[in-house]
């Protein structure tokens, strides 16, 4: 789940078969699509683009966060198994792929990218739609002691005062400081409306940025 517009861009501009193609895919209404992997000297172009992901190899595959990946599951969310299709997601998104989930409603989404973003040290940029979302899964990975921030809503509007301390959390964990390590956001959540109208909060993103911390961004309920 990581910046790549492309990935549904394509899928918007495909023939009928491959609607019908898209449709079909998966069971249960489960696709997994992400960037395809082209050669050195291929001209990206048309279905190349994109790929339906292999969900038996993603799932499989022993990559060299694997070990880490059930520890990680059971310290932080108390869960000894993942669902159908997350460990896939979980290790396309580890590896740097673009990807675009499609799962039913209650198959744990959320958790394909919260737990990335725990495992890896950058921050993971998180779009919702809805200000009681973002409060909801806030509230959840704090209580988790899961470092995050919400920048939607009055609480954003109080965190604003606190971006150059947070600034130096991060520019701390570049020094291999460990309490900094713990204690910055691993996760910011934001809505489209508060990064196309809030100067401050683009500021932050550009400045973290430029630290080389951002990791991803996910484009929740899309």
């Amino acid at each position: 789940i990581e910046p790549g517009s492309e990935v549904i861009d394509n899928q918007s501009e495909s023939s009928e078969e491959e609607e019908e193609k898209f449709q079909g895919e998966g069971e249960g209404g489960i696709n997994l699509i992400m960037n395809a992997e082209l050669q050195a000297d291929a001209a990206p172009s048309g279905n190349q683009l994109y790929e339906y992901g292999n969900i038996e190899y993603w799932t499989n595959t022993i990559f060299p966060w694997t070990d880490h990946l059930l520890a990680s599951l059971m310290q932080h969310f108390d869960i000894d198994n993942f669902r159908p299709i997350q460990k896939a997601a979980i290790n396309a998104t580890l590896s740097k792929r673009d990807v675009f989930l499609c799962i039913p409603t209650g198959s744990g989404k959320s958790l394909t990218f919260q737990l990335p973003a725990i495992l890896n040290k950058g921050v993971t940029v998180v779009f919702m739609p809805l200000i009681a979302l973002m409060q909801d899964q806030t509230n959840q990975l704090k209580a988790k002691n899961i470092p995050v921030l919400n920048l939607s809503g009055q609480e954003g509007l109080y965190m604003q005062s606190k971006f150059p301390s947070i600034i130096k959390q991060f520019r701390e964990s570049l020094d291999h400081d460990e309490s900094a390590e713990k204690t910055y956001p691993r996760i910011i959540f934001l809505s489209p409306e508060k990064i196309a109208m809030n100067e401050a909060t683009v500021k932050l993103l550009h400045e973290i940025y430029d630290l080389g911390l951002i990791e991803r961004f996910v484009i929740d309920e899309a």
